[in-house]
């Protein structure tokens, strides 16, 4: 086991130490946070940093420290809490890891106060995703049997879930600003933009044609590195679906997946893909995902977004100590091993 404390103390981790003072908390990222490592796995250290006071006041501007070398990331507190608060995987999984270093009073407070970030958008982040990744799988696995007609149909469903995250942002698009239909097996896209800047509109249209091109690349699988690929993005795709299922139901972030780890590594060593097919077994198995993700859709009591004002509050409270220089920090980062 990867003991965090030691693998910082490594020569490649040196330059940890210019930022040292700036560390919330470090955790490992990748297949080592979801506890489906395997030997050789790459080991990714991930983070939250506070910003200066001269970035929070001044000219300077900085988002996140990116390590090539070591394949780290360290986000910086505010970009942090605007990605975890409308519940994207990548980071608010990050608050749900086995493994921690905490140094200082906002690395104790962000993983003590998880449920401030919950709500109903894990639906369209990771629900969304896993069924963005579903297609994909499909696409590349089915590509040549599909005739004309079943095509447009999975080239507009997976536009449509990425249409679906457009529309929950509210950042580009007025709701059902842009639609598709089929019509004698072709695919037809109708698009409302009002006021919007025309880089945006480009990027995101860009987007969403790069779809169909996706898909015919995906058809080129006939290698052992493209099997081994989709076998991996379908032990993603499930292992979203359950740690969805546990913010919806339990309003816990569960990363590490210390009881579904051997199911999850026999579904990335082929479990659920046999002769270059979903087993009739793997479907039924994401029919009941699907189906748990619906009932969980209408039964969580999470609310549909989370409380704005909390979440100020708390970045307003940290900004200011940074700013005062106030912001406790521990003599030696604290070790903490969270069981869940």
């Amino acid at each position: 086991m990867i003991k965090l404390k030691e693998l910082i103390k490594r020569p490649e981790y040196s330059w940890i130490e210019e930022y040292k003072d700036r560390i919330c908390f470090l955790t490992l990222g990748g297949s080592y946070a979801y506890g489906t490592n395997v030997e050789g796995s790459d080991i990714d250290l991930r983070g939250v940093m506070l910003p200066t006071k001269e970035e929070l006041i001044g000219l300077q501007h900085f988002e996140q420290k990116i390590d090539n070398e070591t394949d780290s990331v360290l986000y910086e507190f505010n970009k942090f809490i605007n990605l975890i608060k409308d519940c994207n995987p990548n980071t608010i999984e990050l608050l749900g890891c086995k493994e921690y270093l905490i140094f200082n009073e906002v690395g104790r407070q962000l993983l003590d106060n998880v449920n401030m970030f919950l709500s109903k958008k894990c639906l369209y982040t990771f629900g969304g995703y896993a069924n963005a990744q579903l297609r994909r799988v499909e696409n590349a696995l089915c590509h040549d049997e599909y005739s004309q007609e079943d095509k447009v149909k999975h080239i507009k469903q997976t536009m449509d879930v990425a249409m679906n995250k457009l529309e929950e942002k509210n950042e580009l698009f007025f709701n059902h600003s842009i639609s598709t239909t089929i019509k004698d097996d072709k695919l037809y896209m109708s698009a409302h933009f009002d006021n919007i800047e025309i880089d945006k509109v480009r990027a995101t249209l860009n987007d969403l044609l790069t779809i169909e091109k996706t898909f015919n690349k995906l058809g080129q699988r006939n290698t052992k590195k493209s099997a081994e690929k989709l076998d991996k993005h379908l032990m993603h795709l499930i292992r979203l679906y359950l740690t969805c299922f546990d913010i919806l139901e339990n309003h816990e972030v569960n990363t590490y997946r210390a009881k579904d780890r051997e199911f999850l590594l026999e579904v990335r060593n082929g479990k659920f893909i046999k002769d270059g097919k979903l087993t009739d077994e793997c479907r039924e198995f994401l029919r009941t995902l699907e189906a748990r993700l619906q009932k969980d859709k209408e039964e969580t009591t999470l609310p549909e977004k989370p409380n704005y004002k909390n979440i100020n509050d708390f970045v307003v409270d940290v900004n200011t100590k940074v700013i005062n220089n106030t912001v406790l920090k521990y003599k030696e980062p604290l070790e903490e091993v969270l069981i869940k």
